[in-house]
């Protein structure tokens, strides 16, 4: 696959608006306010849902930007000013937004090839394990899943197979084993380099695992397969991979590219692999025709009438071609294994479901190969597509506001940032503890036709 998308949005960090203020250096009044105007002309010209927030949102720009200006100017130091740059991110909604006020800091050294105390595999607020009614396959592959036969009222079995993260090395034992084949340590550090080889052997390790545990549910009595994504923070490409290993061909989801040099320059990367002759250059030649046409929307932050509604946007920052989240002009990608699961497949998922995982569910639901069922998904959508890009620096505290750089689109062309709404909701509320979500959903699971 050629894309890049690697936010780890809830499991991790990308929820957080930033590191610590360490080394920011002290600015004058000015300097600040001159950093938030920069924030303002940033967001709209490098954040790809920036015209997201103005269609379907209606967010009002002109009074938030008005109100944290506010605040900024009113604040007594710089803890306060950052909070007023903080809270007009905070107002978009939008888990892959986030300020580093210290990125230098931020930006370690490699890590290491595994890194220890996450688990893929490990169970979040649903502790099926708790459950009376099921019962964990005692086979090493189906361990790596926290997988397991559920068993419901009417006799019938469910499989139980637990995805919490779309991240390979997430899971210690596949991990573990990519790196004996790399012949290198779970704790050597890992450049980029290292990392795409660790991915590829641990999903080598991964997809067999799947493969072998789903044929073992279906051996011990399974009669509908449950991935359980709920809590899952995303991750990367092993979505699409899982997807089509588990269901067959798919018809990948389109992508909508933001009008920017990272876009500009991975389309003509793009040329250049495929050369003039080939036949699906002149589809990427007027992408990189579209995205060089320039749309101002800065107006957003000042002028009411746009953001109601009333006054239409002048132009649109985004190019919807016809770019798929495989890289392709085609939707359909390089061929995969035939699908492995012959059972009914349905897809538990949450508010805290994020970005890849996300992904995932709209791809199946909207292909119509599974049911999804739960709550609505937390609405954080597409990441980072390009090697490149959107990330903008404030001029002069050099804080480094991170945006996404694509648009995901749904099968009726909406965006997946409105979240994956469920085909069945479970009545989970806020103050459930995890034994009362694990029974709700049992109980929501035991109704299914």
């Amino acid at each position: 696959m050629t894309r890049t998308l690697r936010w780890l949005c809830a499991a991790l960090t990308c929820l957080g608006l930033g590191t610590a203020a360490a080394g920011t250096p002290a600015l004058a009044a000015a300097t600040w306010q001159a950093d938030f105007d920069a924030l303002l002309a940033g967001l709209a010209s490098n954040y790809a849902n920036f015209e997201d927030q103005i269609r379907a949102r209606r967010l009002d720009l002109p009074a938030l930007a008005a109100r944290q200006r506010q605040a900024l100017t009113g604040a007594d130091d710089d803890q306060g000013r950052r909070a007023a740059f903080e809270g007009v991110l905070r107002a978009l909604r939008d888990p892959h937004v986030k300020i580093d006020w210290a990125p230098l800091a931020a930006d370690g050294a490699p890590g290491p090839v595994c890194a220890a105390g996450i688990d893929g595999g490990r169970e979040g607020r649903l502790q099926w394990s708790r459950w009376p009614a099921f019962a964990p396959l005692a086979r090493d592959s189906a361990r790596i899943f926290s997988a397991g036969l559920l068993r419901r009222p009417d006799g019938r079995r469910l499989g139980i197979v637990r995805l919490g993260l779309f991240v390979e090395s997430a899971y210690p034992v596949a991990c573990a084993e990519a790196a004996r084949t790399l012949g290198l340590a779970t704790d050597a550090p890992c450049d980029a380099t290292c990392a795409e080889r660790r991915d590829a052997a641990a999903a080598h390790v991964l997809d067999t695992a799947l493969v072998d545990t789903v044929r073992a549910l279906r051996a011990a009595g399974a009669a509908m397969l449950v991935l359980d994504i709920s809590d899952n923070g995303g991750g990367g490409d092993w979505n699409e991979a899982v997807a089509r290993r588990l269901a067959g061909p798919l018809r990948s989801a389109r992508i909508a590219l933001l009008k920017h040099p990272a876009w500009q320059d991975w389309v003509d990367d793009r040329l250049h692999t495929l050369g003039s002759d080939a036949p699906e250059a002149t589809a990427w030649r007027r992408l990189r025709t579209q995205l060089a046409r320039p749309c101002d929307l800065s107006a957003a932050w000042s002028d009411g009438e746009i953001t109601t509604g009333a006054r239409p946007l002048p132009c649109s920052t985004l190019v919807h071609g016809h770019l798929h989240t495989l890289g392709t002009v085609e939707p359909w990608g390089p061929p995969v294994p035939p699908g492995v699961n012959r059972l009914p497949l349905v897809l538990l998922v949450n508010e805290e479901t994020h970005s890849a995982a996300e992904q995932f569910a709209a791809l199946l639901q909207d292909n119509r190969r599974a049911r999804v069922v739960g709550s609505a998904t937390a609405g954080a959508a597409c990441g980072t597509f390009t090697p490149r890009g959107t990330t903008f620096t404030l001029p002069h505290s050099g804080a480094r506001v991170h945006v996404p750089d694509c648009v995901r689109l749904r099968a009726d062309g909406s965006n997946e940032r409105r979240g994956i709404v469920p085909d069945v909701m479970v009545p989970w509320a806020p103050s459930d503890s995890p034994w009362l979500r694990t029974v709700k959903a049992a109980q929501t699971l035991g109704r299914l036709r």
